[in-house]
């Protein structure tokens, strides 16, 4: 279809975009579970895998931070320095 000049495509299905290996990591699926963090700031929001994955390479995450996605149940853990996942 062609909207003002420029093809208009509607964007691939969820399903279509898990086949492909794209986009893994990129929605907002994790949810804080547990933040050891005397604030607790992060506790309830939801974050993606991939800015998980990140922060524990550099070490923004407390030790003992837990997220648990929304869609699958999986857990992750922050544990010495690293991030391991949980199936519960």
């Amino acid at each position: 279809m062609k909207i003002a000049g420029h093809l208009f495509r509607t964007p691939p299905s969820r399903n279509e975009r898990r086949r492909k290996g794209k986009g893994q990591g990129r929605d907002y699926q994790w949810q804080v579970v547990h933040d050891p963090t005397p604030e607790q700031a992060f506790y309830g929001r939801l974050f993606r895998l991939i800015d998980i994955k990140r922060g524990a390479l550099v070490g923004t995450w407390e030790e003992g931070t837990r997220w648990r996605n929304i869609v699958t149940g999986t857990e992750v853990v922050i544990e010495n320095g690293e991030m391991v996942r949980r199936r519960e």
